[in-house]
């Protein structure tokens, strides 16, 4: 058996030695119930697995064994086969298929009018992916992602329409920025600096479209602390394909320099920035290495500013509202949230239930076009009123 041969016989020996260890897997987690088999979390949706927050033990020895003999024999495509797409730097993207974003401009246009009834505002925010031009996907991969694109369609359909857009891809290129490096390598979140240059844009759009006086020194660099722990953590993406094979990001948390306080309301207790924060998540990051903790280390509750006088906002939003949401409400009186794919309101039912001078919605790419995919936890993401009318 001359040398090529032999490489060959033990590729394919450590091949199979993989879809063992892929197999037993399943058979665990199917087994002992603990947690959903690798077959199901290989194949959930983005923004669909947060609860998943711990693998257990031997989960976690199976998943590293298989990226490591993934990694050894250099089968990238496997991961993109079940819906991961792995860039040749080790970068997690994902894929969207196209959307008229009919469903999703007709919503919007439906909330602007009840909102314009209300003389309350209405702010789209856009909120990027980690490529800006579709090409690089195609590129990459050999497939067709529609990400932007669909993005741009839905943007030019709400320019028509009237209503107030925010595009965070527009922002970063003004500030000279590289997208990519916004987000974590192992999640599809943005980072908490990120967040917070997120929530500097937010404000200066409530302030342009719907009246607000934020003072937007509250969003200078120079007012907060930025900390980074290196190599502490995994994102809710990479954690499917194993520490092994993509590695870990580093984490850097933000906080201000001065003085804060609000009122939490579901808890009805007043507090100052760190009760958004989970420090407890945080310091033993420093120590042990985190699985898809970390994104959640930044909370969203609904919150009065008792330092800030003026501008009650509904936020319409998904998880990456995590990174900014703290940061926003350091400049507005008051906020409420809600996640429509989650919540037991409709956004028509909150904004019943109360008085807002301005409501924005801000979602990530991939929602757009969800409502058209079966099975997407994110098809409701858009539904304001309840109904598919």
């Amino acid at each position: 058996m001359n040398s090529l041969q032999k490489r060959n016989f033990g590729n394919v020996i450590l091949t199979v030695l993989f879809l063992i260890v892929i197999v037993a897997l399943n058979a665990v987690n199917i087994i002992t119930g603990n947690v959903p088999s690798v077959i199901s979390v290989l194949t959930e949706t983005e923004e669909a697995s947060g609860d998943l927050l711990r693998c257990d033990l031997l989960n976690n020895i199976c998943l590293n064994l298989a990226g490591t003999l993934t990694k050894f024999v250099n089968m990238d495509g496997y991961y993109n086969n079940i819906g991961i797409y792995i860039t040749k730097d080790r970068y997690i993207v994902g894929y969207s298929p196209y959307s008229d974003t009919e469903y999703e401009t007709e919503q919007m246009k439906r909330l602007k009018a009840y909102l314009d009834e209300k003389d309350t505002g209405l702010i789209y925010v856009n909120l990027p992916v980690k490529y800006t031009d579709d090409a690089v996907f195609v590129k990459e991969f050999g497939r067709e992602s529609y990400r932007n694109r669909n993005a741009d369609l839905l943007l030019q359909n709400l320019s028509d329409a009237g209503i107030p857009t925010l595009d965070m891809r527009a922002e970063a290129a003004k500030d000279g920025l590289n997208v990519k490096e916004l987000f974590y390598r192992t999640d599809h979140h943005w980072t908490v600096p990120a967040g917070f240059w997120a929530a500097g844009k937010i404000a200066g759009a409530l302030n342009q479209y719907a009246g607000f006086s934020v003072d937007l020194s509250l969003y200078d660099k120079e007012n907060y602390t930025f900390t980074t722990i290196p190599e502490c953590w995994v994102g809710e993406q990479g954690v499917k394909v194993s520490p092994a094979y993509i590695g870990y990001d580093d984490y850097t948390y933000v906080v201000p320099n001065f003085p804060t306080s609000f009122l939490f309301k579901r808890q009805n207790q007043h507090g100052d920035f760190s009760r958004f924060v989970a420090m407890e998540t945080i310091e033993a990051a420093k120590t042990e290495k985190d699985f898809l903790g970390m994104h959640y280390a930044y909370s969203k509750p609904e919150v009065s500013n008792d330092l800030v006088d003026s501008g009650k906002v509904l936020l319409v939003c998904d998880s990456y509202a995590n990174a900014y949401m703290a940061f926003l409400a350091l400049g507005i009186s008051e906020t409420d949230v809600i996640v429509p794919r989650s919540s037991e309101l409709t956004v028509y039912e909150k904004l019943e239930q109360n008085d807002y001078d301005a409501v924005v919605i801000s979602y990530a790419e991939f929602m757009i076009g969800a409502h058209e995919q079966p099975g997407n936890v994110n098809g409701k993401m858009f539904t304001f009123f309840g109904d598919e009318s």
